[in-house]
């Protein structure tokens, strides 16, 4: 949704959106109003809204990040290992993507993966097989 719109099309002219973002409020139709406000000091930033209550971030270099949200310590980030993989760390665990010429494949949760084959967006581990093969066949082009 862009900013300051309250009703927003798609390109066939229905409304995809009923709703209100400013600075510092949302509005949906579904998700009803959020207040938040956010304030950086040195290296933290503190964040607090109506929908999610209070948390702090502090960026602990390039990639990772460590979090306070409502007592509870979150540790998240995303490295980068070479030149196309990436170890990422969420709430849901650990998970290795590599990045291919037709898409991402997630090695250890492939119902992650994504591959685009003629135009079309395959998600899940029915699009493995497209994108290791796009890799397969592009290893003698150029690397992507």
């Amino acid at each position: 949704m862009t900013e300051e719109k309250i009703i927003e099309e798609n390109t066939d002219g229905r409304t995809k959106t009923i709703g209100y973002r400013g600075k510092n409020v949302r509005i949906s139709r579904t998700g009803g109003a959020g207040l938040r406000q956010s304030s950086k000091a040195g290296g933290f930033t503190f964040t607090g809204s109506t929908s999610e209550g209070f948390r702090e971030t502090v960026n602990a270099g390039k990639g990772p990040k460590i979090r306070s949200k409502n007592g509870r310590v979150i540790l998240r980030g995303r490295y980068g290992v070479g030149k196309s993989s990436n170890v990422n760390l969420s709430r849901s665990g650990l998970s290795l993507s590599t990045r291919m010429p037709s898409g991402t494949v997630n090695w250890l949760s492939p119902g992650r993966s994504s591959a685009t084959v003629a135009g079309v967006t395959i998600r899940g581990s029915k699009a493995v097989p497209f994108a290791i093969l796009s890799w397969l066949f592009n290893i003698g082009g150029d690397k992507s």
